[in-house]
């Protein structure tokens, strides 16, 4: 019951739990908080409780909560898996990722980009590409593939070249076309 209060935001049902029972909760109160942006619940566990929690940070990414995510970064033993970077590239929200790379050792996997690539969310890609160090170009042709006009299709190109050109596969003469 108490993980379903924090969840919902029903900071009065936790309290009342805390005070009028034998007080339990599992880790998900915290992760479900977190999720739907509950920051005020969050830290009422972490001044009243044992705090624990598992992916938090990888919910609040996954909803583009960057408060809350800067929060736990602040005040706790920080802890995040590859899916936090994973769930703000599909969703598309580049302001989670670049705060990721900026504020942490930056974990995450290629299929972060595939699933960019697989949204549409070019800026995503383009950022990845431009910030990052691996091999674009099977990840660039799901965008070639899910482009919904020609233009599109010529920025993936152009950042396809553009990224080989700069990691020496390609040469300026092979360029121009």
């Amino acid at each position: 019951a108490v993980d379903y209060a924090a969840e919902n935001g029903h900071l009065h049902v936790i309290e009342w739990f805390k005070n009028v029972t034998d007080f339990r909760y599992t880790f998900r109160a915290v992760d479900h908080a977190a999720k739907r942006n509950h920051l005020n619940i969050v830290i009422w566990f972490k001044e009243n409780t044992d705090f624990k929690y598992v992916s938090a940070v990888d919910h609040a990414a996954k909803e583009g909560y960057l408060n809350i995510i800067v929060w736990f970064k602040e005040n706790t033993d920080f802890k995040y898996t590859v899916d936090a970077v994973y769930y703000a590239a599909r969703r598309g929200y580049l302001n989670i990722i670049i705060w990721f790379k900026e504020n942490t050792d930056f974990k995450y996997r290629t299929y972060a980009i595939n699933r960019a690539a697989e949204k549409g969310h070019l800026h995503i890609v383009t950022w990845f590409v431009n910030n990052t160090d691996f091999e674009c170009v099977k990840f660039i042709r799901r965008v070639i593939d899910n482009a919904d006009s020609d233009y599109n299709i010529r920025n993936a190109v152009d950042l396809v070249v553009g990224h080989m050109y700069r990691l020496g596969d390609v040469s300026k003469t092979d360029m121009i076309c």
